[in-house]
C-alpha cells in the first residue's frame, strides 16, 4: 500500500536528503525527481537561557563542566559509549560533569536502572518536560549525542546549537548532512577517541567560540521562516503541474 501511495504521489516531501535516497532506494522504480527534501524546523524557543541554564545548574548541584544528552535511552544511541568516554576525560578534568536525560526503551529499562545504581556521578534526570529543555541545553558546556546506528534527521543537535550549546556527536551521515561543519564528529563506536575530541573541545576555548559563532547559519537554515518558504515554493510548484 505505502509503495502504491508513493507512485499515486505527485511529490514527496522528506526532512533530510538521506531519507530521501533511502526512499529511492527501497523503492527502485520511484522517480528521484518527485522525492523533495525540506528539512524539519526548530521550534523558536530554542534560543540561549543563561539565567534559567545557570539556575538548574544549581538545582542539580553542577560545580564543573557539564556534557549532557538528551534522547532515547536505546542501544544503538551509544549512551554506554558516551559513559565510558566521560569517565576517561574525568580522570583529567575531576570537576567534570554528565547529565543523561531521555526514557529507557523498554530492552534499556533494567540496564538504565543498573546504570543509575552504579554511577553515582552522573545525573540521570529522566524524562524532561517540554518547557525545560531549552533549560538544559543553556545549562550545557557542550551536547554530546553518539547513534551508532542510521539516523533520519538530527534534531535534538539542532535544537541545542540555536541554545548557544555546541555539539559532539557521531560522524553519521544524517548528522554531517544536517550539521555540517557546526560540530565536532567522531566515528561511532570508539569512546577512547570520543574522550579525546571531548578533552580537545574543552582545552581549545576558540573551538567552542568558534563553533557558538557558526551557530547563526545553523538557526537560520532549520528557522520556521526558511521552513515556510521552502513549502511555500514546492505548493507553488505543485500547483503548476
Amino acid at each position: 500500500v505505502r509503495k502504491l501511495n508513493a507512485f499515486r504521489a505527485k511529490k514527496i516531501i522528506t526532512p533530510s536528503n538521506i531519507i530521501r535516497m533511502g526512499l529511492k532506494y527501497y523503492i527502485r522504480r520511484l522517480d528521484i525527481k518527485k522525492i523533495i527534501c525540506v528539512y524539519n524546523p526548530i521550534d523558536p524557543k530554542f534560543k540561549p537561557y543563561p539565567k534559567q541554564g545557570f539556575s538548574l545548574k544549581e538545582k542539580l548541584n553542577l560545580k564543573g563542566r557539564t556534557i549532557l544528552y538528551i534522547g532515547r535511552i536505546a542501544f544503538y544511541k551509544g549512551i554506554d559509549d558516551i559513559i565510558k568516554a566521560y569517565h576517561l576525560v574525568k580522570k583529567e578534568i575531576p570537576d567534570l560533569n554528565l547529565v543523561i536525560g531521555g526514557k529507557p526503551t523498554l530492552k534499556m529499562a533494567s540496564i538504565y536502572q543498573s546504570w543509575k545504581e552504579k554511577y553515582k556521578d552522573i545525573k540521570f534526570v529522566g524524562i524532561i518536560p517540554e518547557k525545560k529543555i531549552q533549560h538544559y541545553y543553556s545549562m550545557a558546556d557542550v551536547f554530546v549525542t553518539y547513534s551508532n546506528a542510521s539516523e533520519g534527521f538530527g534534531l535534538t543537535p539542532i535544537e541545542s546549537i540555536a541554545c548557544g550549546t555546541p555539539v559532539i556527536c557521531s560522524n553519521l551521515p544524517a548528522y554531517r548532512e544536517i550539521l555540517g561543519d557546526n560540530a565536532i564528529f567522531v566515528p561511532p563506536k570508539e569512546p577512547e577517541l570520543l574522550a579525546e575530541k571531548i578533552k580537545y573541545y574543552f582545552k581549545k576555548e576558540e573551538i567552542k567560540k568558534n563553533l557558538i559563532n557558526k551557530s547563526k547559519d545553523v538557526i537560520k537554515k532549520y528557522s520556521i521562516e526558511s521552513f515556510g518558504k521552502n513549502l511555500l515554493d514546492i505548493y507553488q510548484e505543485f500547483l503548476k503541474i
